[in-house]
């Protein structure tokens, strides 16, 4: 196996790890055995080692932003303790700069509302409700700009910020 080939499974394997403490072990969370006791049980959707095409693979960091990551933003109080206990800004960090050294694309997708938005959005889910109850994101503010240490670099393509329920999209490369 090549050296981004190993690179890459390495990746696979901590990607699964970065919600978790660091009580477990990766031999653990391969097997799919979490701290909290959670064994991969699953019958309708075998556990199994992917084939990934490293031409085709990108990595998608969502909300990179210091109102999810830095102390002080309006997402901390109720996500602060796990951000720091499982060390996800350092993952993060290490998940970037992993991928860029094996020539994996990385995208950020922000979020972001607008003044207007807040003055206009009418039908607000219940995680669309906190963030605004927090005031989060909001065009120019300092929690809607990048985590310090996730500050995107001439090789991260960031894509036009997401809102509200229609977040998604897939990209293929």
């Amino acid at each position: 196996m090549n050296l981004k080939k190993r690179i890459l499974m390495a990746v696979i394997v901590l990607v699964p790890s970065l919600g978790y403490s660091n009580e477990s072990s990766i031999s653990d969370v391969k097997r799919g055995i979490t701290p909290h006791g959670y064994v991969y049980q699953q019958d309708f959707m075998p556990k199994q080692t992917p084939e990934i095409d490293l031409e085709r693979t990108a990595i998608f960091i969502t909300d990179p932003q210091n109102d999810f990551l830095s102390e002080g933003g309006g997402a901390w109080g109720l996500v602060g303790e796990q951000v720091v206990s499982s060390k996800v800004v350092e993952h993060q960090v290490q998940l970037r700069e992993t991928a860029k050294a094996v020539g994996i694309p990385v995208f950020y997708s922000p979020h972001m509302y607008t003044k207007m938005d807040y003055k206009n959005w009418k039908s607000l889910n219940a995680i669309d409700k906190l963030m605004f109850q927090q005031k989060m994101f909001i065009k120019g503010t300092w929690g809607h700009e990048f985590h310090p240490k996730l500050k995107p670099d001439d090789n991260t393509i960031v894509m036009n910020p997401h809102k509200g329920r229609a977040t998604s999209g897939l990209v293929t490369l």
